[in-house]
This record gives structure tokens, sequence and C-alpha cells, in this order.
């Protein structure tokens, strides 16, 4: 009874959305570091060079999709 869901169609906005999102990311990056430091787990990774790779790959799917969908994708 005390969680009783709401007598209106609710629906979040896209502000609250991008909210939650970088405020559960900084939570999980500050959890990663505390983890870093306190206990010296991860010392071996360079997260510089691990970042850059993430953000190429990233590009490359992102524009291999839209070459996909612009070019080859049956319409």
């Amino acid at each position: 009874m005390l969680f009783r869901p709401p007598s209106y169609p609710r629906k979040d906005c896209s502000l609250c959305k991008t909210f939650r999102l970088v405020i559960s990311m900084a939570v999980l990056i500050l959890a990663i570091a505390s983890l870093t430091f306190d206990f010296g787990l991860l010392k071996d990774i360079n997260f510089s060079d691990l970042f850059a790779l993430l953000i190429g790959i990233g590009l490359l799917l992102t524009v291999s999709w839209k070459v996909w969908q612009e070019y080859f994708r049956k319409k």
C-alpha cells in the first residue's frame, strides 16, 4: 500500500532521463576510482588508452551504421 503506482500515466522527460544517466555514470566512475585508489586494483590498466579505444570503436560503429542505413538498406 505504500508503493501504490500513480493514478495518471507517467512519462519521464528527456531531461530527467539525461540527469539519471549522468548521475549513474558519475557513481560508477567514483566506485571504480575508489577501488583503484584504495585497493590498488586496476593499476596496470592505462585508462586514457582504453577510453580512446572505446571512443574510436564507437565512432567506427556509428559511421558504419549510418552508411548501412543510408546506402545499403532496402527502402
